[in-house]
């Protein structure tokens, strides 16, 4: 059901859903996501659902 299936944020998108009735107004919620569909694609995530994304930490991580 949620857009985000289809990159495999199914489960990501449901927590943030049910996160919302729980979390005070000025609360924070905190999720570490993997950039693997893309920056652009988690950041829709949580903005479609009314938050603010404020990027703490980045890192990459080169694989051979």
């Amino acid at each position: 059901g949620f857009v985000e299936d289809q990159f495999g944020l199914g489960l990501v998108a449901k927590a943030v859903e049910e996160g919302i009735s729980v979390i005070k107004p000025i609360g924070i919620m905190i999720f570490n996501i993997g950039g693997r569909p893309g920056q652009a694609v988690c950041k829709r995530l949580f903005e479609r659902r009314g938050f603010q994304v404020t990027e703490l930490w980045q890192t990459k991580v080169i694989k051979v």
